[in-house]
Formats: C-alpha cells, sequence, structure tokens
C-alpha cells in the first residue's frame, strides 16, 4: 500500500509534505482535491478500470486510499457514490471524465489552431 502511494506521488513529481499525506509541487505549494469527491471518484474509477497502475494489479480500495491521501479529501464512501453515478440519468453517466476529455480536446485543438504571422 505505501509503495503504490509513493509510485503515485513519484509519477506525479510531486514530494510528500513532512509528516502529512499532503502532497507539495516542486514550488513548495501543497496540493490537493478542492472539487467535488465524486469527480476524483469517477476519475479513480477510470484509472482503475483501464488497468493504468501495476498493470491493473491493484485492489480499488488501494487506489482510493492513495488518492484520498494525496488530496486530503475523504473517499471512504466511494462504492456507494459510484451507486449514485451509475444511477445518474443524464445522457453522460461520466460528466466529470467527458468533462475533461472535452476541455483537453480544447486545448489541443487551441494549440493546433492558425496564428497568422502578424499575431506571432
Amino acid at each position: 500500500m505505501e509503495s503504490l502511494r509513493e509510485l503515485v506521488v513519484a509519477e506525479l513529481e510531486v514530494p510528500l509534505a513532512a509528516g502529512s499525506g499532503a502532497v507539495r509541487s516542486k514550488k513548495g505549494r501543497e496540493l490537493r482535491w478542492t472539487g467535488d469527491s465524486c469527480n476524483l471518484i469517477e476519475l479513480v474509477y477510470g484509472i482503475f478500470d483501464c488497468r493504468q497502475v501495476n498493470d491493473g494489479e491493484v485492489d480499488l480500495s488501494d487506489l482510493m486510499d492513495v488518492f484520498e491521501q494525496c488530496f486530503q479529501v475523504n473517499l471512504s464512501r466511494y462504492f456507494r457514490r459510484f451507486t449514485e453515478i451509475k444511477r445518474r440519468k443524464s445522457i453522460s453517466k461520466t460528466r466529470f471524465l467527458d468533462e475533461m476529455a472535452r476541455v483537453v480536446n480544447k486545448r489541443i485543438e487551441d494549440g493546433d489552431a492558425y496564428v497568422p504571422m502578424a499575431m506571432r
């Protein structure tokens, strides 16, 4: 469990704050999850289901615990919250992941946009 946490922190390239579960950026700024915890749960399920950590050989509970500690947020009811996600009555049940894909695609498209020489 501790090695998984260290792996995630190393991959994020942010050191742990001394004596706490918080992470800090290279500039020393403490990072914490400020969005809806349901969004983080949706993200962690996506990482888990895509088998992105330890070649998929990780327990969901361990992955939730790592993100909970790293971002100082309570995810203890993640199973119940995921049930709420599954029951959403909207066009998309994965609102947060869809929004992430939309904004990343926009960033890519904006980066590829033609910029006239006069504007450079």
